[in-house]
């Protein structure tokens, strides 16, 4: 859905020859939370993984067999 939004927003400042939402866009600030979210939701992922798994089923799955 986001995704859609950003299509029709990206769509719009072409034909009208505005922009929308630049600060939001270009904001360094909100970049890093996101990256920082981001990275956090990965690594929690990761501990959750390996906790569920035996080494066995992580080499199972693993590309380097």
């Amino acid at each position: 859905m986001a995704s859609l939004a950003t299509i029709l927003v990206l769509a719009t400042e072409l034909f009208t020859k505005k922009t929308y939402f630049s600060t939001i866009l270009y904001s360094q600030k909100l970049a890093y939370v996101l990256a920082i979210l981001l990275g956090t939701y990965h690594l929690y992922r990761l501990v959750i993984f390996v906790t569920t798994h035996s080494v066995q089923q992580i080499l199972h799955e693993s590309i380097w067999q």
